[in-house]
């Protein structure tokens, strides 16, 4: 039986469990690819929308598996939460944290053609975005992108594949995964 490996291999972690039972949907031998039962596919959309912080890769391979069978948009509030960046300033030795809380959102993520990119923060700024390959190359640059405001990216030229979307401005840096899937 092909699950003899995964089987072997006892799962002590969330991480670890959520991957070996997509491991056990992905690569099993009874069933042509793409040819999900409706558990499996239960599974899947609940993996998909879990937090990756917390459950690991196999949130984004759920994602990429669902993707041609389920045209749903799969983001975790977690994923917004975590890319934020707070303004910090240093007065008399104390850290203050100012009121300015930064969002990056890239939607839908995994993506086929388009993708969705915003700022989000109190202040009207312009950042310097690129979408870098997982070997460090940029693989696509842009000028700026305004805070507030959604911006359409056609991403129809890249590989299928996980990239990184980066947004800079001045000493901050704005990181999510964005995964390719056609």
């Amino acid at each position: 039986m092909s699950y003899s490996i995964n089987n072997a291999s006892a799962a002590n972690t969330l991480t670890e469990q959520s991957l070996k039972t997509l491991n056990n949907i992905a690569f099993r031998a009874d069933t042509v690819a793409l040819a999900y039962t409706s558990s499996e596919i239960s599974w899947l959309q609940f993996m998909a929308a879990q937090c990756p912080y917390e459950y690991g890769p196999a949130v984004y391979m759920a994602r990429a598996m669902l993707a041609p069978v389920d045209t749903t948009v799969y983001a975790n509030t977690c994923e917004n939460l975590m890319d934020s960046v707070n303004s910090r300033s240093m007065i008399d030795g104390t850290e203050n944290e100012t009121e300015n809380e930064v969002l990056l959102s890239v939607l839908p993520n995994p993506a086929a053609d388009q993708i969705s990119a915003g700022i989000y923060s109190e202040n009207e700024e312009m950042w310097n975005w690129k979408i870098i390959s997982l070997d460090g190359r940029s693989v696509f640059a842009s000028g700026a992108l305004a805070t507030n405001i959604y911006e359409t990216i056609d991403v129809s030229n890249l590989n299928n594949g996980v990239y990184l979307f980066s947004a800079n401005k001045e000493n901050y840096s704005l990181t999510k995964r964005l995964v390719i899937v056609r």
